[in-house]
């Protein structure tokens, strides 16, 4: 008996008491409170002669707030918000094809013919040619002019004069070439002050000078100014400030058409980063992916195929130092992760082909002779090493990519991909004139090494062209 009272005076009483946040899914906490004495009594204030039980907590009266219930909520309301916008999707279209061709051809100052637009000073205004020189004296807007098929960037000249102060002084003219804010290039004839040094006078246009003596470039000061915050809060370097002003304001030369060879071989590197993740716990998408099967084959496909070759056998387990290829530490190292990393494909020009979801590990497998790419005709000195390249550009997205659903992680992925293409089609010209330049460098050396070598030893050297020739002969064998 006193073994059972005992346990009941220290046993508590546990209350479920739920706590809910605007930032995240509602949690449950417990409270503790112990038990009366047997022999002591609980007073209500207002009856001081009528003691009552304590009270607790009745089980209908908490709400639950397991984990499924938020989601489940969390998933209706973003399938809400994506049946809102798709009820407005097709009049958002109509509308930014409309935006695209004037809204009216009569100048919105002197209600003339007009067929410039300023989209910086507003996407709705028009304008003459007269009444646009006028409203954008010493102005760097660039405006657009209609040439009844598309908008184009207007060839009118942009003149920046000197403010007042300067009437009496010896003023001179000089063409520049300025960024302005938007990132886009253009040609300003700037009124300079003999009084004083060009770069004061650019700073008085707003400009910054990218030499102190005779500069013949400036640069917007908001945009630099811009610069500043993305390199504090971004990390972003010079170099990818101006690529991105380049890729965003299309400075790029126009494009030739290309004739590949119908029927020809085709150099495709293979590899797999295992950085490229995506945790379990970052949700599920409520919608296909924007891009489809564009860049990353379809994870349905995927498993079907994995279905259809399935292997049983064991990898080799005597070389450990293959960390990254071992399958048996994957599923360890993995096990919160729903996606493991990315195998893709690119050509010999560094353009992405096709990658797919990893679920699991890379395999150890032995190199093969018979794809060596020393003995490959027309292999050249292409490294293969056009993978590592890109990866070493899309590496930068997994921190942003192993929070996000599926569906929105694939057009990223797919999207940045797009862009990398872009860009080696656009730097393909550059990029051959350089190689073609180290190969001629090398051949050159190699002919001189080749020559140093033949004449020091003649007879060494023709033995290891008779021991080639036999290892050549027993490498067809084998194909």
């Amino acid at each position: 008996m006193g073994k059972a009272v005992k346990g009941a005076r220290f046993r508590s009483v546990k209350i479920k008491v739920l706590r809910r946040s605007i930032t995240g899914p509602a949690k449950v906490s417990y409270l503790y409170q112990g038990l009366p004495e047997p022999n002591s009594k609980l007073t209500h204030p207002s009856d001081p002669h009528k003691s009552i039980a304590p009270q607790q907590a009745e089980p209908d009266d908490v709400v639950p707030s397991c984990s499924s219930c938020s989601e489940t909520a969390y998933s209706k309301a973003k399938k809400r918000e994506l049946h809102a916008w798709d009820a407005v999707k097709d009049d958002m279209l109509k509308v930014s094809f409309e935006g695209s061709a004037p809204i009216t051809t009569q100048c919105s100052v002197c209600q003339e013919h007009g067929d410039y637009r300023c989209v910086e000073c507003s996407t709705t205004a028009v304008f003459c040619e007269t009444c646009l020189k006028r409203t954008h004296r010493n102005s760097l807007h660039l405006p657009d002019k209609w040439n009844n098929a598309y908008y184009e960037p207007s060839t009118l000249r942009l003149f920046l004069n000197l403010p007042e102060g300067h009437g009496t002084h010896a003023f001179y003219t000089k063409d520049m070439k300025v960024i302005v804010s938007t990132g886009r290039l253009c040609t300003v004839t700037v009124n300079m002050c003999a009084c004083e040094p060009e770069t004061c006078t650019l700073l008085r246009y707003g400009l910054w000078p990218a030499t102190a003596d005779k500069p013949q470039t400036a640069f917007s000061i908001p945009l630099l100014e811009l610069f500043v915050c993305l390199s504090l809060e971004c990390q972003v370097s010079v170099e990818g400030f101006c690529n991105t002003l380049r890729w965003k304001n299309n400075l790029t030369l126009a494009e030739v058409s290309q004739f590949p060879e119908a029927d020809g071989d085709v150099i495709v590197a293979l590899d797999a980063n295992f950085g490229l993740v995506r945790k379990q716990s970052s949700g599920t998408s409520a919608v296909e992916p924007l891009h489809g099967t564009r860049m990353f084959v379809s994870e349905k496909d995927v498993e079907e195929d994995l279905l259809s070759h399935l292997d049983s056998s064991k990898p080799h387990e005597d070389c450990s130092n293959f960390k990254a290829g071992n399958v048996l530490r994957s599923p360890q190292q993995a096990k919160k992760l729903d996606v493991t990393g990315v195998f893709g494909a690119s050509c010999r020009h560094e353009m992405p082909l096709m990658f797919v979801n990893m679920s699991q590990g890379e395999r150890q497998v032995y190199a093969t002779i018979k794809y060596s790419t020393r003995r490959l005709n027309g292999f050249g000195l292409t490294d293969g090493e056009g993978m590592e390249r890109l990866w070493s550009f899309l590496r930068r997205f997994a921190r942003v990519t192993k929070e996000m659903t599926p569906s929105h992680r694939l057009d990223l992925l797919t999207d940045a991909l797009l862009h990398y293409g872009r860009r080696k089609s656009t730097d393909q010209e550059v990029q051959l004139l350089q190689r073609l330049d180290k190969a001629e460098k090398i051949l050159i050396l190699a002919q001189e090494d080749i020559s140093s070598v033949i004449r020091e030893a003649p007879d060494t050297v023709c033995r290891w062209k008779r021991d080639y020739i036999i290892k050549l002969v027993q490498f067809y064998k084998f194909q």
